[in-house]
This record gives C-alpha cells, structure tokens and sequence, in this order.
C-alpha cells in the first residue's frame, strides 16, 4: 500500500462519512491523489462509499476486494435523483427533431477540430520526441475514461496519471479521467437547463452526471444544472 494510501485511510478511520476535499485538506494530499487513492482503497475493499462521503471499512475485505455493504450505503437520495434525472433526458430526447442531430454532428466536427489543435500545443509538454503518446491519442479521442482503463494504457508509457493531471492534459472527476479540453467544453456552457440536456452527447452527460455527483455542480429546484 502507498503511503498516499495509507495516510487517506488513516485519515477516514478518525474522520468517516468524509468527502474527497475534506480528505485532501486534512492530510495536506492533492484533490486529484485522494481520488485515485480512494480508487485504490475501494478497489481493495478497505474503503466504502457512504451517503455522506467515503468511510473506512471494519473487518476484512473479502476475496475479490470488495465489501458486504458497499451496495447498502449508496446515497439513496443522489440514485433516486440521478434516476429522476435519467428519466427526464429519456423523455426529452424521444421529442427532440431529427435535424438536432445534424446540429449535433457539426458540433462535434467543431470540438474536434479543436482538440486536434489543442493536442499539438500540449502533447509536446509530454513527449519531447517523435513517438506519439498512447494515452493522449486515446483520451483525446474517448474523452472520458475510467481510472481503470487509464492505468492500463499509461502503463505502455513511461509516465503516471499525476502527471498528466499536472500538465493539463486531464482532469479526475468521481472514477473517471476526463479531456481538459472536453471537460473545458462542457462547463463553459453552464448553466444547463435540465430539459436541454438532450442536445448533449452520451459523453458530456456521463460527464455532466459525475460533476452533479462529486458536488461540483448541482441541480436548481430541478430545473437547472449550475456550478456550485
């Protein structure tokens, strides 16, 4: 176990029900090294997340590293929101017009086109040779992925999660590693009516859900999707 670790779960045994900042402010961690550090805890079934936060989890974990209660303490409310909320983009995106979509489309060209542009202005921070960066080429052009599946492709590079965080490039939000520059697309069109969320695609949403989860936006009197 790292040390970054064992300092979150030391922290959690004396603090439970705790969120991600309160964590980083208590033992001095950077936000994004809790996250991934909370990742790992829960990963081994040490960690559980709570209605209020993540706890520590007494007794042993069991065979495949998870827990007998992680399922139970799940936010109750924050699933029956985000499943009120699921339901409301179902509705709208069953009205919406097939020329949205094209709309959509050339957004997308757009948001592209600029990402391709912005690549060759970071990548160069990365990798000061020729040979092209597995994991830029993959998150530039998935946008989101899970802590997980990040590890696996930074493995074939001679670099760490933290320091793509560092430089920019990415951003960890709940158990995922977002596009800077996606991300960056998402929020400047805050606020978002909760009805418009259909002109979005699968991704911003997915996203879009993460940050209302992780507190760094919330829902208006379930009409608006604003930055805390």
């Amino acid at each position: 176990m790292s040390s970054s670790d064992e300092l979150v779960l030391s922290y959690l045994k004396k603090n439970p029900n705790s969120k991600p900042r309160e964590i980083a402010d208590g033992t001095g961690l950077s936000l994004t090294t809790v996250r991934i550090a909370l990742n790992r805890l829960r990963e081994r079934g040490l960690v559980v997340r709570t209605s209020k936060g993540y706890m520590a989890r007494h007794g042993k974990p069991d065979k495949a590293g998870t827990n007998d209660i992680s399922v139970a303490t799940v936010d109750d409310t924050y699933s029956k929101e985000l499943n009120e909320l699921r339901e409301r983009i179902e509705n709208t995106e069953k009205i919406v017009k097939d020329l949205w979509d094209k709309v959509r489309e050339l957004e997308k060209m757009i948001r592209d086109m600029r990402s391709d542009i912005d690549l060759l202005k970071t990548s160069s921070k990365i990798i000061p040779t020729s040979k092209p960066d597995v994991f830029i080429d993959a998150i530039r052009k998935e946008k989101i992925l899970t802590i997980g599946e990040a590890r696996k492709i930074i493995a074939r590079t001679p670099y760490s999660l933290e320091k793509y965080v560092n430089d920019g490039v990415v951003y960890v939000v709940r158990d995922l590693v977002v596009y800077r520059d996606f991300l960056d697309a998402v929020m400047s069109k805050l606020p978002i009516k909760v009805n418009d969320l259909s002109r979005f695609s699968t991704r911003e949403r997915i996203l879009i859900e993460a940050l209302i989860s992780e507190g760094i936006l919330y829902i208006d009197r379930g009409k608006e999707i604003k930055k805390v």
